[in-house]
């Protein structure tokens, strides 16, 4: 559940490495599975193509999450939408648990301005503009990050990260991963596979610091089902958790991998952002290639087959396409390219891959979207989000309109866009 992605500072520019944050804003579009009321169009449906989530401000919204079946929207104003399902209150309703097929406002963080959200199968942890952190949902492996494992359904500060000032969060199945500005990684939650990197197997129970990305300053860091990657500002991708389909590109399927692991086969390769779907990966590079390892049981590494991979291979129809954000999901993939196209490849039992169709696909196939500016695609379980602006002339690329997530003390910074 990743967001616009981190840009490379222009050479011979001071530019600090950060997350780069669209400031076009635009409307959300949702196909697939939509049982739990996850693509925000109303009672339980399914749609082959996308559909624009027209019951939220429109073209004022900048940032969106997939869960499992829950999904999250922040708008250009810092107020946050939730819909789909809401058995553990991961919508973030006091003492509501219906599903919500329309997209609902959490009036409790209306006073609050969000600047980063992530949604996991049952919880949901969004980030202010002051670098607080606040989650609700399912806490039964203490993914919240909260004291016990009670599930909460307000959204509550976690202590644990209060004055540590974050600036995004990612959230696994049932664990998360949190990012400071000084680039230090936090984990809570689940770590029976040693998703928390901390060496170990034990069960956690608050937040703890992954001490050893302590000396490298980290850039991004995602969680996956039950494994996380890391990136650090010299573009090293680090790996931990599990790793018994290959999800971590070690060249072997040994699991649980328990100490943090630089992905060797990646070294030199200039990657600047890692998305991470529930057992597979996708990166990409400087250089406008595209690597996947990992799950590839439905072709959702988008490479022609249906085998796993446990070392990076290129993804040839991506690579080279300017390939400007990238969201990986249980069984597939959606990507977003510099020239307004959207590609999906992997299962599609439920039309999320929005071709009209049924078909499954191992290779990359355009999603009928035109007239449409792309900022930001997801992927769901068994469903895809996208963040677009409608409008009368679409160019052949973005402007370079994105810039660094300021955080109070900081100075803006110019940065290059992921695609460059």
């Amino acid at each position: 559940m990743e967001f616009a992605g981190y840009a490379p500072p222009k050479e011979g520019v001071d530019a600090d490495a950060g997350p780069v944050i669209l400031s076009e804003t635009g409307d959300v579009y949702s196909f697939g599975d939509g049982s739990s009321g996850q693509l925000g169009l109303g009672p339980a449906s399914l749609m082959t193509t996308p559909y624009m989530v027209d019951k939220m401000p429109r073209g004022g919204m900048y940032m969106v999450a997939a869960g499992y079946a829950h999904a999250v929207a922040v708008t250009e104003s810092g107020h946050i939408f939730t819909w789909g399902n809401n058995a553990f209150g991961q919508l973030g309703f006091k003492n509501v648990s219906i599903d919500f097929t329309y997209p609902t406002q959490v009036h409790q963080l209306a006073d609050t301005r969000i600047t980063y959200v992530c949604a996991g199968y049952a919880h949901t942890v969004a980030v202010t503009d002051t670098g607080v952190v606040y989650a609700w949902g399912s806490n039964d492996k203490g993914q919240l990050g909260i004291e016990g494992f009670t599930a909460t359904f307000s959204p509550t500060i976690v202590t644990g990260l209060v004055g540590k000032k974050v600036t995004r969060v990612s959230c696994g199945y049932d664990s998360t991963v949190a990012l400071t500005e000084k680039g230090l990684v936090y984990t809570f939650g689940s770590n029976h596979v040693g998703q928390l990197g901390l060496g170990n197997t034990n069960v956690i129970v608050g937040v703890q610091q992954v001490t050893a990305l302590a000396d490298t300053v980290i850039v991004q860091a995602e969680a996956g089902w039950s494994h996380m990657l890391a990136l650090d500002e010299d573009g090293t991708a680090y790996c931990w958790g599990d790793n018994s389909i290959g999800q971590c590109g070690l060249g072997y399927k040994d699991s649980p991998i328990l100490e943090v692991t630089p992905i060797e086969r990646l070294n030199g390769k200039g990657v600047f952002f890692v998305a991470t779907g529930y057992f597979s990966n996708l990166v990409l590079t400087d250089t406008g290639m595209v690597y996947g390892f990992g799950s590839n049981d439905h072709g959702q590494l988008g490479i022609y087959d249906k085998f796993d991979r446990d070392v990076p291979v290129a993804v040839p129809l991506l690579s080279m396409r300017n390939v400007t954000h990238i969201s990986s999901g249980a069984t597939h993939t959606i990507v977003a390219t510099g020239n307004n196209r959207v590609y999906t490849f992997g299962s599609n039992s439920e039309g999320q891959l929005g071709t009209a169709s049924f078909e499954s696909k191992t290779r990359p196939i355009a999603v009928e979207m035109e007239g449409k500016k792309i900022y930001e695609v997801l992927a769901g379980y068994q469903y895809s989000l996208v963040l677009a602006e409608t409008c009368d002339t679409v160019p052949d690329t973005l402007a370079d309109k994105e810039q660094v997530l300021q955080l109070p003390g900081q100075q803006k910074k110019s940065m290059l866009r992921a695609s460059q």
